[in-house]
């Protein structure tokens, strides 16, 4: 308990002035931007149209065949 109370102390002594926590340490892949939102849209679209196409292309299933009977008209 006496940790915790430390803990939640040095927190609220820390979140009370942001500039005390300093900047992150961020790696070089970190520092990158993104592909962006028109990227992000752009693949959602090519997965839906695929999954369309996908859709419509695909055979169906055949019903089963029914054979002759010998004598039936």
């Amino acid at each position: 308990m006496v940790r915790c109370d430390q803990a939640r102390d040095a927190v609220a002594r820390i979140g009370d002035d942001p500039a005390t926590l300093g900047a992150p340490r961020l790696s070089q892949l970190q520092r990158q931007r993104g592909p962006g939102v028109l990227a992000a849209i752009g693949l959602g679209l090519f997965i839906v149209l695929g999954l369309a196409c996908w859709q419509l292309l695909a055979p169906g299933e055949r019903p089963p065949r029914q054979e002759a009977t010998p004598g039936a008209t």
